[in-house]
């Protein structure tokens, strides 16, 4: 009778940001115990100030030592959190790069996108039309465990005449990916000749924060997630609202419901709402109520620290609240629940 086994083996994505969440929680552990060592010290201090003659000279010892002892700690947490966010630079991770590839393949119809992670070979050219992804540096993950990923790629054009890859064109595509949140990309459209005949042109595309379609986070998700979240609806919703008079606010609340893994994958649910504070003078000239939805409906497909990806969005509440003499001052709120998928294993 034979059994197949199972795969255990963690790939490099799993192994650097397991070792970079790992590292943040006993950093996070030791900065708590820091806190609450200094403020043992601190209360003993105070009860022999107020004359308190059964505060003994070793339990004030005993207390510094605390202190010191867990600062000591805290520095050597921020040390190995440190090695482990280096150590994650992974030369064989060139997911970024992929990330890249996908975006820019509609802007440039009938040119073949290839993903490399070795330098393209410029000593000769076949006369067909090719661009390369070259990622020669690793993958990091985020330094807080929240899933997102950065690198710099570059995107080198090989053709038989010569011929640029624009950048404009290039930094369009990518900053409309939904997985693409923050990037920058530098060119200059110039044209070199190649060793081996044709031509190459390289645009190089900075990436500071970018997703997996399901993001790796072994971190569980909290509150201050959900409030991340609300927070980034919220200022890419005052992008959008051009219309807003000088008086109004954006407000935004956000609170953790429940997360539940399976096979591998968090499903995480949050509670998320916007609100738009405006003023009898300050009235936005669209209604708020449909702003907020659609700001709330616009993360759909989108992505958040901690959280993953947006799959689904459900409006569950709308309502204005007027206060203020003669009713002057309003405030319009929309709330969703909002689920989010990650990966963890």
């Amino acid at each position: 009778m034979s059994t197949t086994k199972k795969n255990t083996t963690k790939s490099a994505r799993q192994t650097a940001t397991e070792a970079i969440a790992e590292a943040r929680e006993i950093l996070t552990r030791r900065q708590q115990e820091h806190a609450a060592a200094v403020e043992a010290h601190e209360e003993l201090t105070a009860r022999l100030h107020s004359g308190d003659e059964s505060v003994t000279p070793a339990a004030m010892t005993e207390a510094a030592a605390a202190v010191e002892r867990a600062e000591i700690l805290v520095k050597a947490g921020e040390q190995a959190h440190l090695t482990a966010v280096k150590k994650a630079e992974v030369t064989d991770w060139t997911s970024v790069a992929g990330l890249v590839a996908d975006a820019i393949r509609p802007a440039l119809p009938g040119i073949p996108v290839e993903v490399i992670n070795t330098k393209p070979d410029r000593s000769k050219h076949n006369g067909q039309p090719v661009i390369y992804v070259h990622q020669s540096h690793a993958t990091k993950p985020a330094k807080t465990g929240g899933g997102s990923l950065s690198a710099a790629v570059n995107v080198e054009l090989h053709t038989a005449a010569p011929l640029s890859v624009s950048a404009d064109v290039l930094g369009k595509a990518v900053k409309a990916d939904p997985q693409i949140a923050a990037a920058e990309v530098n060119g200059s459209d110039q044209v070199a000749p190649m060793p081996g005949g044709g031509y190459v042109s390289v645009v190089g595309v900075s990436v500071q924060r970018g997703w997996e379609s399901t993001p790796f986070i072994p971190t569980e998700p909290t509150d201050y997630h959900a409030r991340l979240a609300a927070t980034d609806a919220t200022t890419a919703l005052r992008s959008k609202l051009h219309d807003i008079r000088a008086g109004g606010a954006l407000d935004s609340r956000g609170e953790l419901v429940k997360s539940a893994t399976v096979d591998g994958q968090r499903h995480t649910l949050v509670r998320l709402a916007l609100g738009l504070k405006s003023t009898a003078s300050a009235r936005p000239y669209t209604s708020p109520i449909e702003a907020l939805t659609a700001g709330l409906v616009d993360l759909e497909s989108q992505y958040a620290d901690g959280l993953g990806r947006c799959t689904a969005i459900k409006v569950e509440g709308q309502q204005v609240e007027v206060t203020g003499q003669d009713n002057r001052h309003s405030t319009a709120w929309v709330t969703a629940q909002v689920e989010y998928l990650a990966a963890v294993a």
